[in-house]
Parts: C-alpha cells; structure tokens; sequence
C-alpha cells in the first residue's frame, strides 16, 4: 500500500517515521493549490491512501477528481473540517 501525502516539505520527518511500517511514504507538494496538478494520484494503480494538509489545495477536493484516482482506499485530512471532500460520494 502506498500513503500519498500533500503536505510541507518541514513536517516530513516524523510523518515518514510513524507512516512507513504501513506502506511506502511519498509526499507531494506543489506550487499549485489545484488538486488536480497531483498527476501522481491518478497515474499510480496499486492501493493507496491520500492524505492532505486542506489549506496546500484551497479546501478542494472535489469528487470528479476522486474518481480518477484508481485503488483509493482512504482519504485524510489534517483538518477537524471534512467538509471539502464530496463525502456523500466517499
């Protein structure tokens, strides 16, 4: 299983320490807030879960996005707020 991360390259360390006995770690972080820049997401076919600091992508998730994204088996977030994820549709 692989554990994307969207997140600051200066919160990486403990992340990858505590994430990696569950799967291979790799976090993404772009100059860009548009969800849909993170190619990697939708490229990549084995099993995954995403997880996002909400503020690098403006609160957007949407679920066309989520839909493009093969294996997913969980979305996080680092926020108390769920509401930018389709979760009607999760």
């Amino acid at each position: 299983m692989k554990i994307f991360i969207i997140e600051e390259p200066n919160r990486r360390k403990l992340l990858k320490r505590l994430l990696s006995p569950h799967g291979e770690v790799i976090f993404l972080f772009k100059n860009t807030k548009n969800i849909a820049d993170y190619t990697e997401l939708t490229k990549d076919k084995e099993e995954k879960i995403v997880a996002v600091a909400p503020l690098l992508i403006d609160y957007s998730f949407p679920s066309s996005f989520i839909k493009k994204i093969h294996n997913l088996k969980g979305l996080v977030t680092k926020s108390s707020w769920g509401h930018f994820f389709d979760l009607e549709f999760c």
